[in-house]
């Protein structure tokens, strides 16, 4: 039965191509396509990636073959031998070029490029295809009117009507039916109750045949008879070239169309698939399959699902399609000169509708109302205009869609001032009382995303108002840390940036650019610094700077914080620990017990946690005056990260016991520890708060 339905599904596809002018040679036509589909099953069974699925020739690419060789065929002029050759020419180039690029896509491992096309492109490209499956179909149907006009084809609806209602009823019926005997089943009773129709009419087959109900005649024997008609001579190579569009076109629908089919081979089947060796194997199978002049081809999905519904071993069904397309090359061509048209027709027909239920309807209900009309707009095109119009509409709206949207999108993932925002730095009591209040008029704006002309054009209005304010800003940051590309838009808009904060005396700092990025854009940065911009490697670079000249100008001044640092120094001095560590040496070790409080008197510290993938990542700088394990100690759990001397430090440290004896001999001492320990922990909690309240979290 599979067998069976991808010969006759390889006959439509053949049929479509090899007609109007080229009929005379469609038996020679139909069995390179069979040889093709035979050598494309041989090598998919032989493979380690594919043999549980059944590869045949590809129905979208068959449709822009057939329409690029009808339009060749038109424009060219050609003599039938020569139109015949050329064509042979064009479809075997076209599926060796298939099997190169699928090739190269899985040995390059590219073929994840598939999770990023737009669903609506791809419910376009479908929608495309199956009307024009839809519409190619009836030139098989009544190949024999003359001139084959609307009015014509319906004046001889018995001979087309009941086939493409049996087709669009299948199409409907598959969605609802999980049995996949439906299909040929449906085909067979129909080619039976054709032929019944027939006798009770008392039309023999050749009488049949002389009204055009038949596909045939072909040569008896073989279908590979006439080759000899085939040579290079007849080849017009300049008409060939006309056709390169379309086939690039071909070559990257064959190429979409076997990703899309795998990944659904894939949910068919339960399991993942080595998607870059599927498309090496089917690069060689294209190869072999475009060698003898054979059409592209892919994984067959409603042949594959059909295979592991029965049960049918791995390389049963490749088999099966290589032996029956084998058995039909030899002696199948009487046999196919009796086919019903209407058969062939109606299997396209079957297929352009489940194309079209797939793109409408599968697809359409998921996509967006204003991508839908996209959707549609596309097979229109194909159908009127033709299909590469089709293609570049679809790919250059969805760019405009993309570029529409992601415009909307506001790149500042964070904007904050240094009044929440610190250096890594952690400082004592007094410093940070001197700091606290000083960083309102210092903005800081953390971007994110791709930064082009619908984007920074929002980025520019934002920060215009803010220079514009009552309170304008003394600094601007930007941190393009997370940016991961810019255009030349962006770089228009901070030259306008830095113009505007000249002219009110603001500084405007760029952080975080990356190095790629520098060396791509090296002459708009000269040009901007030479114009005012400051450029700093990190964010955390550029907030310490601010800090310590800050600190620097408020050295002389008089502070008086707000908790009592002076008397808990006092306290620590009197009944800590006094212990010296070298530059190096660990002071407190990830996931020890949180037995003891320190404070750093002299010396720096740094803050580390070790990362999943492997290594240390530093958090935190401790400068002389800071209190460390505090949380793990009041919170009785192991400590959270390591904390390492940068530099030779001396470090105060009160013990749990050294605590109670405290608390037992000085409660009022003790008390005033708390109470500045307390402050302490809340204090970074407001900050962490107030920050989590500016990045809207």
């Amino acid at each position: 039965m599979i067998g069976t339905m991808v010969v006759v599904f390889s006959v439509s596809k053949a049929t479509l191509i090899f007609s109007g002018a080229l009929t005379p040679f469609l038996g020679l036509g139909i069995g390179m396509v069979l040889f093709g589909a035979l050598l494309m099953s041989v090598v998919a069974v032989i493979s380690a990636n594919c043999r549980a699925v059944v590869v045949q020739p590809q129905d979208v690419t068959a449709v822009l073959l057939a329409t690029a060789a009808g339009a060749l065929i038109a424009g060219e002029g050609l003599t039938p031998d020569r139109s015949f050759a050329t064509v042979v020419a064009m479809v075997a180039l076209s599926t060796v070029l298939a099997g190169a690029a699928a090739y190269a896509v899985g040995y390059l491992k590219l073929a994840f490029f598939i999770r990023y096309l737009p669903r609506q492109v791809t419910a376009g490209f479908l929608a495309a295809s199956g009307l024009l499956l839809v519409r190619e179909a009836f030139s098989i149907v009544v190949a024999d009117a003359a001139p084959a006009t609307p009015a014509t084809i319906a004046s001889l609806w018995p001979q087309w009507l009941p086939w493409l209602g049996l087709g669009l009823a299948l199409a409907i019926a598959v969605r609802r039916s999980r049995g996949g005997f439906l299909v040929p089943l449906s085909f067979a009773l129909a080619a039976a109750a054709f032929y019944v129709v027939l006798a009770a009419l008392g039309v023999d087959l050749d009488a049949a045949r002389g009204l055009g109900w038949l596909l045939g005649p072909f040569p008896d024997g073989s279908l590979l008879q006439g080759a000899e008609v085939l040579s290079f001579g007849d080849v017009q190579w300049r008409a060939l070239v006309s056709t390169l569009p379309m086939i690039a076109a071909v070559v990257g629908l064959c190429l979409l169309g076997a990703l899309l089919n795998v990944v659904s081979v894939e949910l068919l089947n339960g399991r993942e698939t080595d998607l870059d060796g599927t498309l090496r194997t089917l690069g060689v199978a294209n190869a072999a399959a475009g060698l003898v002049g054979g059409l592209p081809g892919y994984h067959g999905v409603a042949m594959t699902g059909l295979a592991r519904r029965v049960g049918i071993a791995d390389v049963v069904a490749g088999l099966s399609v290589a032996g029956l397309c084998a058995l039909t090359l030899l002696f199948g061509a009487a046999f196919l000169s009796d086919l019903p048209r209407g058969l062939v027709a109606g299997v396209l027909w079957y297929l352009g509708f489940d194309l079209l239920l797939t793109a409408f309807w599968d697809y359409g209900r998921r996509i967006p109302r204003r991508d839908q009309a996209l959707v549609l707009a596309v097979p229109l095109v194909a159908v009127t205009v033709g299909v590469l119009p089709a293609l570049a509409l679809g790919l250059v709206t969805a760019c405009l869609l993309f570029v529409i949207v992601y415009a909307r999108i506001d790149v500042v993932r964070l904007f904050t001032t240094a009044a929440h925002l610190k250096a890594r730095v952690e400082r004592s009591p007094r410093e940070r009382a001197v700091l606290s209040g000083q960083g309102d008029r210092i903005h800081i704006y953390a971007l994110t995303g791709f930064l082009f002309f619908g984007t920074t054009r929002r980025l520019l209005e934002r920060l215009k108002e803010s220079l514009e304010s009552g309170t304008p800003p003394r600094v601007v940051i930007l941190d393009v840390r997370r940016i991961v590309g810019l255009d030349l838009s962006a770089w228009e808009a901070f030259e306008t940036l830095v113009q505007r904060c000249a002219e009110q005396s603001v500084e405007l700092i760029l952080t975080g650019l990356s190095a790629p990025l520098q060396r791509q854009f090296e002459r708009q940065l000269a040009d901007l610094r030479a114009a005012g911009l400051r450029v700093v490697a990190d964010l955390d670079l550029a907030l310490a700077e601010f800090e310590d000249r800050h600190l620097a100008q408020a050295a002389s001044a008089t502070v008086t914080p707000h908790d009592t640092e002076g008397d808990v120094l006092d306290i620590l001095r009197r009944h800590g620990e006094r212990r010296d560590f070298p530059a190096g040496r660990v002071v407190m070790r990830e996931g020890e017990p949180s037995d003891s409080i320190m404070v750093l008197l002299d010396g720096q510290l740094a803050v580390s946690v070790a990362k999943v993938t492997g290594g240390d990542a530093t958090l935190n700088r401790l400068l002389p005056g800071t209190l460390l394990g505090e949380v793990g100690f009041y919170s009785g759990r192991e400590r959270s990260a390591s904390v390492t001397a940068t530099r030779d430090s001396t470090v105060l440290v009160l013990g749990t016991e050294a605590l109670a004896r405290l608390e037992r001999e000085a409660p009022e001492q003790a008390a005033t520890l708390h109470r500045a320990l307390a402050r302490i922990v809340s204090q970074r909690l407001i900050a962490a708060t107030l920050l989590l309240k500016d990045a809207d979290l």
